[in-house]
């Protein structure tokens, strides 16, 4: 459960998320704390969170990372500039968003100005999920080509809407697994109408359908999956690999451990691998999407940083919430 220690009284309008030790659950592995303010110095600048992104992967980070305390968790903030040390190009009022992880979600906090870029005025609190999850979109599609097909798990997710409208405007098939939790609020409809090719869930009358005859079958007029991002892990990441054409890659971005035939490597040459943080270029061309991602926008919850657990267990439709400080 969440605390709220009582020295530094001082500082009490601070506040910070991290990890505790021997955490079984989200609510168990998370305590707020008291944080000393800091002022920006030389190329630094002083930041206020106004919201950051929980997704499954930070869950599971959570998760098993119990001999991690205060392992980093807001590694996508938005945030607004409180102040900037001499030198730096960023001003006072200014939207930035942080680059890789700066820390535990704090309610203030000085980072280098290094570690920050400037977000386009279109990007607001409602719609900075969407726009990360569309510029990963845009940096994990180069190289697909119109007409390839590839398959996302947990597509409720920002990325897995992110990935069905760029591949849609691409040309590229998108075959999206969603989770059973995401079935009664109305997820496949709604990445139907964003353009998914297929929409199926991973469970179907407490079976996995994923790893079905009946899955294969609806891929069987199919070309082989050039790209899986796999989100899920467990038999969900083994049977999408199995989809996977020759020289094509599997994306993983957190998830259940899983393994892989040894074939898959041996005669299709498949690539498992990481992702990487999108480029600026990226960003900008995300940027451009916000008036149509207004449209099929992630619903998206909104809690006090004192409650950031309720924030994690409380999602229900999709991997994403936003912490409001």
């Amino acid at each position: 459960m969440l605390r709220s220690k009582a020295n530094a009284r001082s500082f009490a309008t601070l506040r910070q998320v991290v990890l505790k030790k021997n955490g079984a659950s989200p609510f168990e592995a998370l305590e707020v704390t008291a944080a000393q303010p800091q002022s920006a110095k030389d190329k630094s600048v002083k930041l206020r969170l106004l919201g950051s992104v929980v997704t499954g992967k930070d869950v599971e980070t959570m998760r098993s990372s119990a001999n991690s305390v205060g392992k980093p968790l807001g590694h996508a903030g938005l945030y607004e500039v409180l102040e900037a040390g001499n030198g730096a190009k960023v001003q006072r009022g200014d939207k930035v968003k942080t680059l890789g992880s700066v820390g535990a979600w704090q309610t203030e906090l000085v980072v280098p100005e290094s570690a920050v870029s400037k977000v386009p005025a279109g990007v607001t609190l409602q719609n900075f999920a969407d726009f990360l999850g569309h510029a990963q979109a845009i940096s994990l599609l180069k190289g697909v080509k119109s007409g390839d097909t590839i398959a996302v798990s947990e597509a409720q997710s920002p990325l897995g809407l992110g990935l069905i409208r760029v591949g849609q405007k691409m040309g590229v098939k998108v075959v999206a697994i969603v989770a059973p939790r995401a079935q009664s609020n109305k997820a496949p409809q709604r990445l139907k109408d964003a353009g998914a090719h297929i929409v199926a869930s991973e469970e179907y009358v407490d079976k996995s359908y994923v790893v079905s005859q009946a899955f294969r079958r609806l891929l069987s007029d199919l070309p082989p999956t050039r790209l899986v991002v796999n989100s899920v892990g467990s038999l969900v990441a083994h049977e999408l690999a199995r989809t996977l054409g020759q020289n094509g890659t599997m994306y993983v971005t957190g998830g259940a451990p899983f393994t892989l035939p040894a074939s898959l490597f041996i005669e299709r040459k498949i690539n498992v691998r990481g992702m990487d943080d999108p480029s600026s270029a990226d960003f900008e061309e995300a940027a451009t999407m916000m008036g149509s991602i207004e449209k099929v926008a992630t619903p998206t919850v909104t809690f006090d940083i004192t409650e950031a657990a309720k924030a994690v267990d409380a999602v229900g439709f999709g991997p994403v919430s936003l912490i409001k400080a």
